[in-house]
């Protein structure tokens, strides 16, 4: 399936107020927002030339793409991950990723990854509901919740057809700084069909992907048997995000993501 005839079935909102994503969003479903942070600064410190220029000749710990076996590591400059690792993914548990925190993924160099993000600004939306009394439906905290959150910030770097399999974990938001990414996503009841946490994104893409049914209510008899689990045979929500947009994924939801363009550069915040 080509990226421009790709369905995108996630809202999509400008300005989202924070009164807005824990009234409609928060805990419930994903949302990809636009202007509501300005990361042009960071934005420019990741061009790609300029990247190069400044931490060409520093070693980065990659790690593989999938979360869910023994990871693999390697050791490599980061002008020579540009040159040779970005490249179509085989297997989740082979492909070798730069994704993670700037101060444990550089091996050399690491206070000038370390600082790479300073001036980033993570969404001023609260993932967690905090213990306070209630007013109007909202806690009275809430817009004071937001600065008490302890955020942890993972930076990534992916070519074209990279990406990561099926995996969960807490909620999270993620913003695309340079080039666009896919993402896919189930709620947690909904267990991916076809899923192998080993497999590559772009291999599901093409040959799970398909033979699914539009997402939409289905019969409770439209299952598909997978490592003798039942499994809805439904497309996932998904949407092409770009430059200057952030996705939000609640708590354990499944979500997999597939780089569009040969030089895609994002950053995820997790609370």
């Amino acid at each position: 399936m080509s990226t421009e005839s790709s369905p995108c079935n996630i809202d999509r909102r400008n300005n989202l107020t924070v009164q807005e994503f824990v009234a409609h969003y928060r805990g419930r479903k994903p949302v990809i927002v636009r202007g509501v942070t300005d990361n042009s600064r960071t934005r420019s410190l990741t061009e790609k030339n300029i990247l190069l220029r400044r931490l060409g000749s520093s070693v980065l710990r990659l790690s593989t793409a999938n979360s869910y076996t023994g990871r693999k590591y390697q050791n490599i400059t980061f002008s020579d991950y540009l040159a040779t690792v970005l490249r179509k993914e085989i297997r989740g548990a082979d492909t070798l990723y730069f994704f993670g925190p700037l101060n444990t993924i550089a091996a050399s160099r690491q206070e000038d990854w370390a600082t790479l993000l300073d001036d980033y600004k993570t969404p001023p939306w609260p993932t967690h509901a905090p213990q306070c009394s209630k007013f109007d439906g909202m806690c009275l905290s809430e817009l004071d919740s937001v600065a008490d959150q302890h955020v942890t910030l993972s930076f990534g770097i992916g070519g074209s057809q990279s990406g990561v399999p099926f995996h969960t974990h807490g909620p999270g938001f993620s913003e695309m700084l340079h080039g666009r990414k896919r993402w896919l996503l189930y709620p947690p009841s909904l267990e991916p069909p076809g899923w192998d946490p080993d497999a590559s994104m772009s291999s599901w893409i093409e040959d799970v992907y398909p033979g699914l049914s539009p997402h939409r209510a289905v019969q409770s008899t439209e299952h598909d048997t997978y490592k003798g689990r039942q499994v809805l045979s439904i497309k996932p929500l998904e949407c092409v995000i770009g430059p200057n947009e952030v996705l939000y994924f609640p708590a354990e939801w499944y979500h997999a993501t597939l780089n569009i363009d040969s030089y895609t550069c994002f950053v995820s915040s997790f609370t």
